[in-house]
């Protein structure tokens, strides 16, 4: 058996041992085999830039709703918000799990990205309430301002 073999058959026990103790949800987990772990929040079925997946165990907020722990994961994509969720996070306000997962990753210092795709209200741009459009456009540039990075979308 060769030491990477033996390293990974440790890591695999130790796991175990501290699910069955119940200590897995108070510590960030190891990276699994040199991997960063993603967490998205929205769609999981949103199509992810390539050089944001790179080397990464992608995870949903599922897996952050039975963890409760944001220093789990390395950095956090935002696929979708509705504008009450945008405005939430704008203001602070931890209101479901998807702005709690967000503010606490901003607050943790944890990579945070969104994708264009992620604030819908773009598609009525240049149509009905401009004050509106740029009520929401403002607390867009908010969460820029608290530290989140637009990220594109891959080609399909």
């Amino acid at each position: 058996m060769n030491p990477s073999e033996l390293e990974h058959i440790v890591n695999l026990v130790t796991q175990q041992v501290l699910a069955a103790m119940g200590q897995t949800g108070d510590r960030p987990c190891p990276q699994l085999d040199g991997l960063s772990r993603l967490l998205v929040v929205g769609s999981s079925n949103a199509p992810l830039p390539e050089e944001l997946c790179r080397d990464a165990v992608v995870l949903d907020l599922e897996d952050y709703r039975q963890h409760q722990n944001i220093l789990r994961y390395d950095r956090v994509i935002i696929t979708a918000l509705d504008t009450t969720q945008l405005a939430d996070i704008a203001l602070g306000r931890a209101a479901d799990e998807v702005t709690c997962a967000v503010l606490q990753a901003l607050l943790s210092g944890i990579d945070t990205y969104m994708l264009e795709s992620a604030l819908s209200f773009r598609r009525y741009a240049g149509r009905g309430s401009t004050a509106l459009y740029r009520l929401l456009e403002n607390y867009a540039r908010t969460l820029e301002v608290f530290g989140v990075k637009m990220a594109g979308q891959t080609p399909k």
